[in-house]
């Protein structure tokens, strides 16, 4: 008995301490700590996987409850400003702390925070800081799937001001080269690497060029490498840097960064950077804070890192003459200019007349990268033809659609009247093999039929076969 107890004295009675269990899984963010980490929408979507569930009811379930949101998040707006409000989430505002509180609280971690721009909520304005869309790089993406890696959307492709894959020195890209739809950040049911419409692959082969984008100057290229670089160590910063900066800081690096470029008048700095004077007297004042492509302007001339400029390392000054020829921070996400060439754009148009299925208007303007109000000025005989042509294709489709779905309810009908069932609306409906929908009219009217059938069958006369007389 000794014996035994030595050998077995390690034995405790006392229950271990089990750490609190969290209510969905706490997946791992890819790339943390990296400039590739992958921003919350992204995670998001790769977390509703692993449940097996459809983001939307990883949304409405358990994300709505906790408040981390209250509308419908899916609806891509398609106006002159096209994007969804989904984009916030990447971003550092209210809705993006909302998401982040409740996926922390649902999962257990307490790092989602740098899946989103929060850290930097002190530095930067929160305005156009994300991409009202989404955008990626198909030949990343094709890599991640060829060699079983998980598919997701790098931080870094959400920022309004990064356009272009270092990795690859290809443009990011917004739209389906299949069927010329811009992707939203999150969708109710289709993966990540897939059109929301089509549902085809937006990936691209290793091998070949991708001849849907547009192609940049070798300054451009230049200052959006740059760009691209500093966000992706901004970032990829230590939590640290992040913490201690707040806005009355950024307002000192920005007065600093004015007598280190010799331009102590607001005036003559706003020239440099080609803002508004009025934004300066702003920033100085801490009444708001300057934009993301602003500072960008601002750290290029003083030759230094944005990460290095915020943590307060000040540089040696570039020169007024080094900075970059690049469309205003004012416009920073209006599209580049595309030549317009009246020939050609006719011939294109008239293409689509020939083409099956037609599409509408703003479908084949937005293939055709053309601009509306152009079109509409220079051809609206082609435009009436083409908005006429879809719209007798969708009616002609609607009628074919509603016409199977009555001929399916009218056969279903009549097999339950064979078989003995009484008839109604709900009963029918179940048995359809794909449940569609059918107005509750329509529906009444084809049951009504269908008795007015059976009855008729059983009520008319047997035909009297006259006599045989010898």
């Amino acid at each position: 008995m000794v014996s035994a107890l030595i050998e077995y004295e390690a034995w405790g009675l006392t229950q271990p301490t089990v750490p609190p269990r969290s209510r969905l899984y706490s997946l791992e963010p890819l790339g943390l700590g990296t400039s590739s980490v992958e921003s919350l929408t992204s995670y998001i979507t790769r977390l509703a996987v692993a449940h097996c569930v459809s983001v939307g009811s990883l949304y409405h379930r358990e994300i709505i409850p906790l408040k981390g949101g209250s509308r419908n998040i899916f609806s891509l707006v398609r106006t002159q400003r096209t994007g969804c409000h989904t984009s916030s989430i990447n971003g550092a505002g209210s809705m993006a702390s909302r998401f982040t509180h409740a996926l922390e609280i649902l999962t257990g971690r307490k790092d989602l925070q740098y899946l989103t721009m929060l850290p930097w909520r002190e530095a930067f304005h929160r305005n156009s800081l994300t991409r009202r869309t989404a955008s990626w790089c198909p030949r990343c993406w094709t890599e991640w799937r060829d060699l079983a890696k998980p598919v997701y959307i790098p931080l870094l492709w959400a920022l309004a001001v990064v356009k272009i894959c270092t990795r690859h020195n290809l443009p990011l890209q917004s739209i389906c080269l299949h069927c010329g739809h811009l992707q939203g950040h999150l969708h109710q049911r289709v993966l990540l690497g897939y059109c929301i419409r089509c549902r085809r692959w937006l990936g691209s082969p290793l091998t070949g060029n991708v001849s849907d984008h547009q192609t940049l100057t070798d300054e451009e290229w230049r200052w959006q490498a740059w760009v691209a670089h500093n966000m992706g160590d901004l970032i990829a910063a230590p939590s640290h840097v992040s913490a201690i900066l707040n806005q009355g800081q950024v307002r000192q690096r920005i007065s600093h960064a004015m007598k280190l470029l010799a331009a102590p008048a607001p005036g003559a700095f706003a020239r440099l950077i080609d803002v508004n004077p009025v934004s300066i007297y702003g920033w100085r004042n801490g009444d708001e804070l300057p934009s993301v492509p602003a500072l960008l302007l601002i750290v290029y001339c003083l030759g230094t890192s944005l990460l290095n400029f915020l943590a307060g390392e000040g540089g040696a000054t570039n020169g007024f003459t080094t900075l970059p020829k690049i469309p205003p921070w004012r416009v920073a996400r209006a599209h580049n200019k595309i030549s317009f060439k009246p020939a050609n754009a006719r011939r294109s148009l008239q293409q689509t007349l020939s083409e099956s299925p037609p599409q509408s208007l703003t479908a084949v303007i937005r293939r055709k990268k053309l601009h509306l109000y152009t079109v509409r000025k220079h051809f609206p005989d082609l435009c009436v033809a083409i908005t006429i042509r879809f719209a007798e294709y969708t009616k002609n489709r609607s009628a074919r659609i509603h016409a199977d779905r009555q001929a399916e309810f009218r056969r279903v009908a009549c097999e339950l009247q064979l078989q003995g069932v009484k008839l109604c609306v709900n009963r029918v409906r179940k048995c359809l093999a794909v449940r569609f929908y059918i107005s509750q009219q329509q529906a009444r009217a084809i049951i009504k039929e269908v008795h007015s059938e059976a009855s008729k069958q059983q009520t008319v006369p047997g035909v009297t076969e006259p006599a045989d007389h010898p």
